[in-house]
């Protein structure tokens, strides 16, 4: 795949920076950074962004035991409450893959009774819905990266307006900006994984009874008994006429990798009479997006005074601790006496009146 400029995995943790078609440079990969180990369980998840893999990290986490409240005081600015697991800073570190050391993640890959997993998406699909729920739907983080691209969408009042702008956005994939990186959530899957840990096995996110049945199989029946959570759903479905012939042709060169890898089918797309029916479903449903589109605002607001809050916190205790009074320094303890014995060498020195009066004999 020829790009330039950086994969954006969506934290300072994880990014991967690639400067030419031909050197990347890892630093901390998005593999790497967000994999969850359970070691009692003998499970590595992968998670793959906008691959269902938000149910899954809950799932597990609860069997690592991760503290769903805990999760509550996370300041990153995620939408929903369920979106907190992926705060990797609040998992225990006996749960993070970058944690173990060299040596114990290479016993980890060749052990074949561990089951390491992630879970894949049909690439057409999995980018519709990247684009939807982090740039149309505003999440705060992706209104501070990438709100003067010329490419963020606008807030639609009409269907053909969502079209137009998914469109110059796939086009814009195809000639990537410096400024504005291939995220990690619509970048090729098998990128994603070129840091990853040595899989057993990679489950579809259309066929997800079978990872589960295989989680299950592997993990016991410890895994009925944790609650599901099941991350947000998008609004607006997915349509192949969503993709005209020049945006189709961006997505299959993209994606060739991952269409080759996991079996996915390449984008037709001489399907756009197919957006006839897709517009009716979504006209109805605009006035409900608007609204989510201003709570993830507010949400972005109320996030920045959090943080500016925090930061004024640290700042007013380093105050406090210059202004406290410096200890005073304990005394120094007192000399003690000095003994009117005569030393012992003194004593030793001095001879006995016996021994005086025998020399004098």
């Amino acid at each position: 795949m020829q790009t330039t400029g950086c994969l954006d995995t969506g934290g300072e943790l994880d990014t991967l920076e690639q400067t030419t078609a031909d050197e990347v440079e890892q630093p901390v990969s998005h593999a790497r950074a967000r994999s969850m180990v359970l070691p009692k369980r003998k499970v590595v998840f992968v998670p793959m962004p906008k691959g269902g893999c938000t149910s899954i990290l809950w799932t597990l986490g609860q069997l690592g035991g991760v503290n769903p409240d805990y999760l509550g005081t996370s300041l990153t600015p995620q939408i929903s409450q369920v979106m907190t697991i992926h705060d990797v800073s609040l998992w225990p570190e006996r749960l993070r893959w970058s944690e173990l050391g060299d040596d114990e993640r290479a016993e980890i890959e060749a052990d074949d009774s561990w089951l390491r997993f992630t879970v894949v998406r049909d690439p057409a699909r999995r980018l519709f819905s990247a684009w939807q729920s982090k740039l149309l739907m505003r999440e705060p983080q992706y209104v501070k990266r990438y709100a003067e691209a010329d490419w963020f969408p606008r807030i639609p009042r009409w269907p053909a307006e969502i079209v137009e702008d998914f469109r110059r956005f796939v086009l814009s994939l195809g000639e990537p900006d410096e400024r504005f990186p291939l995220d990690v959530h619509w970048a090729p899957q098998t990128e994603v994984l070129t840091d990853a840990p040595n899989l057993n096995h990679v489950g579809h996110t259309e066929q997800m009874d079978l990872t589960l049945r295989r989680l299950r199989n592997h993990v016991g029946p410890a895994v009925d008994k944790v609650k599901r959570r099941r991350e947000n759903r998008t609004l607006l479905g997915y349509s192949p006429g969503l993709y005209d012939e020049e945006t189709a042709a961006v997505v299959n060169k993209l994606y060739a990798a991952d269409l080759e890898a996991y079996g996915y089918q390449p984008v037709d797309g001489d399907q756009v009479g197919r957006l006839a029916t897709w517009r009716g479903d979504v006209k109805p449903v605009l006035p409900a997006l608007a609204e989510l589109i201003e709570r993830h605002e507010r949400i972005g607001v109320l996030n920045d005074r959090a943080k500016r809050l925090r930061q004024r916190t640290w700042e007013l205790g380093a105050e406090l601790r210059e202004l406290q009074p410096e200890p005073e320094p304990e005394p120094e303890p007192e000399p003690e006496p000095e003994s009117e014995a005569p030393p012992v060498e003194e004593v030793a020195q001095r001879p006995s009146r016996n021994q005086g009066d025998q020399e004098e004999g």
